[in-house]
């Protein structure tokens, strides 16, 4: 009598426990499978021939340059960028190449979406390249007005233009400094 209460119970609780498991997706799967599906859909109607990475962005090299020096981890990179939704809402462009290209430096540190970030790795300096990332990779859930969508899929152009050192940053922004100096005819610096 006590062992059959015992294996009563022990099933009971068993049953309770498999219960409560729970085997569907979670909201965060949901939104990955969404964008996935989103950025597979866009390709293929528009016809891009992009790489798929295992972190869940494509990519197209535009402009390949194999023997110019690979980007790593640390590295300041200066770039030229256009980022816009699928539907093609531009939210930033900095393509303006007679100016100063916009550094950041390669970590995962930043404002940047995380794709820019896990491209950077695969590019080199000079090259170019489009970047198809799905929101989960960019800004995620998100928004800013109407400018940024919770859940956007981006495009993002990408033009690595230069590679940096500390000093030479350090050195150009003292050569910023020492011109805007000059120019507004500063004295006492």
């Amino acid at each position: 009598m006590i062992l059959t209460n015992k294996f009563t119970w022990l099933l009971g609780l068993a049953i309770i426990m498999t219960s409560c498991l729970d085997d569907s997706p979670s909201e965060i799967e949901l939104d990955m499978e969404r964008d996935d599906l989103a950025l597979e859909h866009y390709l293929t109607t528009n016809d891009i021939d992009a790489t798929k990475t295992q972190s869940g962005y494509y990519y197209k090299k535009t402009v390949e340059k194999p023997d110019a020096d690979q980007f790593v981890s640390g590295d300041y990179i200066g770039i030229y960028y256009q980022i816009k939704s699928l539907d093609g809402q531009l939210i930033d462009s900095y393509m303006d190449e007679s100016k100063e290209p916009r550094i950041f430096k390669y970590s995962q540190d930043g404002l940047w979406p995380v794709s820019i970030t896990y491209a950077s790795g695969l590019a080199k300096v000079g090259e170019e390249m489009t970047v198809y990332s799905p929101s989960y990779l960019a800004f995620g859930n998100y928004s800013y007005e109407a400018l940024i969508l919770s859940g956007t899929n981006l495009i993002i152009e990408l033009k690595y233009a230069a590679k940096y050192t500390k000093e030479e940053l350090m050195e150009r922004e003292e050569a910023m400094i020492a011109d805007y100096i000059a120019t507004e005819q500063l004295e006492g610096f």
